[in-house]
């Protein structure tokens, strides 16, 4: 059927040309465009594209907000669960113990650097071991499990620090005796 129709059209192709639409028409639709160009919007037409445009930000807002907390929180939702708030707390909690501890120890400058490097290099595989552990608990996506090793790791290194605080003492106080004795 096709082929007949389009058999046809070749055929009587002058016909379909002879007719064209007279300038009476094309003016007619100059004014028209030019009416709708000079016509007021309607405030209603104003209304919703405000809206349209807030809604738009709005939602992109929103959207914006969610990518960034889920980048924040490793696509975990337990990471903002409460016993991820406790943990972050007990984590600050002994990491500034830690710190307040090796000052401490750095105050002592001791005569024997060997002590204090042995004491440094304790430190330092227990810093690794949890450096490690924090890498861990990110992959796995906040384990309660991983959690704890971290606490239990920095309970050990507060205690290390401890106990060579304890050391360092108990050596000043021995040489202050020796001091006083040979006085």
């Amino acid at each position: 059927m096709s082929s007949r129709l389009e058999e046809f059209i070749r055929n009587h192709k002058e016909e379909f040309d002879d007719k064209e639409t007279s300038d009476k028409v094309w003016a007619n639709i100059s004014k028209g465009l030019e009416k709708d160009k000079k016509a007021p919007v309607p405030m209603w037409n104003w209304t919703w594209r405000v809206a349209a445009v807030f809604f738009f930000l709005t939602s992109s807002w929103f959207a914006v907000e969610k990518v960034m907390q889920y980048k924040e929180t490793g696509g975990n939702e337990v990471a903002v669960s409460e016993e991820y708030k406790e943990f972050v707390e007990a984590d600050h909690y002994y990491t500034t113990l830690i710190s307040q501890k090796k000052q401490e120890i750095e105050d002592f400058r001791l005569a024997n650097s060997d002590l204090e490097e042995e004491f440094l290099q304790d430190v330092e595989k227990l810093d690794s071991m949890y450096m490690d552990l924090k890498k861990e608990l990110k992959s796995f996506q906040y384990n309660e499990k991983l959690m704890d090793a971290v606490i239990r790791n920095l309970q050990l290194r507060v205690e290390i620090l401890n106990q060579q605080i304890s050391l360092l003492q108990r050596i000043r106080q021995k040489k202050a005796q020796e001091e006083t004795v040979s006085i």
